[in-house]
């Protein structure tokens, strides 16, 4: 586990209390909602690729902070798959792993089964720019770029919330 520097946090699984370390700025999530989403660009752990925001432009974007010791992060994953598989191209999700270090994202994937694209945040630098608190944690970004809902921790019933928060956006 690597040392944590000033305005450090212990970022944990909401549901199953795991707990990771992270870099974090600190604050709430929620006071994000109405500005424009932080920029990013991050190469695709598989797949090849780039994650951008700018790539997003125009489309319902999900920006979705996971890690493979996160359990409520793997009964999310294929959810998000199926909203991306229901949306087509109008609806993209950009999935960030807040994990140390690359060893298990892979075996995550597979177990997941999903198909959207995934990145590391090495270092945490997005993470900290969202101001990340929980895992996971989803930003749904509309087609300006613009964070309208934010979802900190996962439970039953999420997902069909975001569903019809990404159906709202995308009408």
């Amino acid at each position: 586990m690597r040392t944590l520097g000033a305005g450090a946090v212990a970022v944990w699984c909401i549901s199953c209390g795991a707990v990771g370390s992270h870099a974090s700025s600190g604050g709430d999530a929620h006071g994000l909602v109405g500005v424009h989403a932080p920029s990013f660009s991050r190469p695709a752990f598989s797949g090849g690729g780039t994650l951008s925001t700018d790539g997003a432009k125009g489309k319902v974007l999900i920006v979705d902070f996971w890690a493979t010791y996160c359990e409520p992060c793997a009964k999310e994953f294929p959810k998000l798959q199926a909203l991306v598989d229901k949306h087509g191209g109008s609806l993209v999700v950009y999935a960030l792993s807040e994990d140390d270090a690359t060893d298990g994202i892979g075996r995550f994937l597979k177990k997941t089964g999903v198909r959207f694209p995934v990145a590391w945040d090495q270092g945490n630098s997005i993470s900290q720019r969202y101001k990340l608190e929980k895992m996971p944690t989803s930003f749904v970004v509309d087609k300006k770029g613009i964070i309208r809902f934010v979802h900190g921790g996962y439970v039953e019933g999420e997902a069909e919330k975001i569903g019809r928060e990404v159906d709202e956006l995308l009408h």
